[in-house]
């Protein structure tokens, strides 16, 4: 609805001009009280249209409020041809929020990430990463659109102190066994895996009862496991013993000495 109201108030206007309050707990829309934006109506984000002021003035109006300590007074008739002309004025609260409120705001954490390669600082700028126990994707979604924020995913190596920008992301990581190196397998069912094992063990070569137990107490480990795992869980294998508990989606993940984070950052201007 506040969007719908905005841009009616933009298609009777012959102008757009934007604003914010220049202090908090201000709603005196007047040129003591509001500083001038450079920016347009289409680079608002959806937090600042829900949470702006828009008005449509006359002349009139406009140079008792906006032009009040001006000693320049509009003619709307010269400066438009019409007198009866209408100027839009957005005004957005006094602070709109930076990364570093949206991740105190969500009890997410910030990094840092260069534009270097190779982990060297140049070009620094901030990221927003989100635990997937606590958010979603749509979630991650809102806020991006709420925000006008790009979500993305980042990389790092073992030894770097900052992130790269790996590439532009829309959906969480899928995680598949490839991504663990040719000797890893996920497995998610207990029958499937069991039937595995003993085609295995039919056609290994096993010539005493140690090599045997091994496999089998490996495979007692797994499934162990398999049989807690929640429905966007899997058991990660490699080598066919235990490795770890991974999940099929998921905003961040780790293997050897990669590490790999969905996160927000602004977009570039």
């Amino acid at each position: 609805m506040k969007k719908k109201h905005l841009m009616e108030h933009h298609s009777l206007a012959v102008q757009t001009e934007i604003y914010k309050f220049s202090y908090r707990n201000n709603f005196n829309i007047h040129t003591d009280a509001i500083e001038y934006l450079d920016m347009d109506i289409k680079n608002l984000t959806n937090w600042m249209i829900d949470n702006s002021i828009s008005l449509v003035m006359g002349e009139e109006e406009y140079n008792n409020r906006i032009q009040i300590n001006s000693s320049l007074k509009l003619d709307f008739e010269e400066l438009y041809g019409d007198k009866n002309a209408l100027i839009q004025v957005v005004v957005l609260p006094y602070q709109i929020p930076t990364l570093e409120d949206l991740a105190e705001e969500f009890d997410a954490d910030i990094v840092n990430v260069t534009k270097g390669v190779n982990g060297y600082p140049m070009g620094l700028y901030k990221a927003i990463t989100f635990d997937d126990d606590s958010f979603d994707w749509v979630d991650i979604e809102e806020i991006a659109n709420d925000h006008n924020l790009e979500i993305v995913a980042l990389h790092k190596r073992d030894g770097w102190n900052l992130w790269e920008k790996h590439y532009n992301a829309n959906s969480p990581f899928n995680l598949t066994e490839n991504m663990f190196g040719d000797d890893a397998i996920c497995w998610t069912d207990e029958g499937c895996f069991i039937e595995d094992l003993l085609e295995r063990i039919n056609s290994s070569c096993i010539t005493n009862f140690d090599d045997l137990k091994d496999i089998i107490d490996d495979a007692e480990e797994i499934i162990s496991h398999l049989r807690y795992i929640d429905d966007n869980e899997q058991v990660l294998c490699i080598n066919h013993r235990f490795y770890d508990i991974i999940k099929k989606e998921a905003f961040a993940y780790n293997y050897d000495t990669h590490y790999y984070q969905i996160a927000l950052i602004e977009k570039e201007k």
